[in-house]
């Protein structure tokens, strides 16, 4: 149940980059496209370095393939999508990996640890 939330001030994405993006994270984590959630939010008021040029926050969360070694892959793939999709420099964004733990998420009336 991988989630990734990504907010930018950069003001239009792609027509495809929620389904792009879709792909890219499912693909990473090895988890099926279907359970995949991306939110993108555009046109934020966001500064990195004191400066206005592209950036971002990149925040992705899944129960399990969250770990040192697999994020090293994780953050090459995500943020070369980024970058190529979005314009945005790899010095003006971060990623960020949470680990959910299966008793705290929920979906379709049961909990995950279940």
């Amino acid at each position: 149940m991988p989630l990734c939330e990504i907010n930018t001030n950069v003001k239009n994405v792609p027509d495809d980059f929620l389904q792009n993006c879709s792909k890219v994270i499912a693909e990473t984590l090895g988890k099926p496209i279907t359970y995949v959630c991306v939110e993108v939010n555009t046109g934020k008021q966001m500064t990195f370095g004191a400066t206005n040029e592209p950036c971002a926050i990149v925040k992705v969360a899944s129960a399990g393939k969250i770990s040192l070694e697999e994020n090293k892959q994780h953050a090459r793939n995500i943020t070369q999508f980024i970058t190529n999709s979005l314009g945005i420099a790899d010095d003006r964004f971060y990623v960020l990996f949470e680990d959910l733990k299966r008793e705290n998420v929920a979906f379709k009336n049961r909990i995950l640890a279940e």
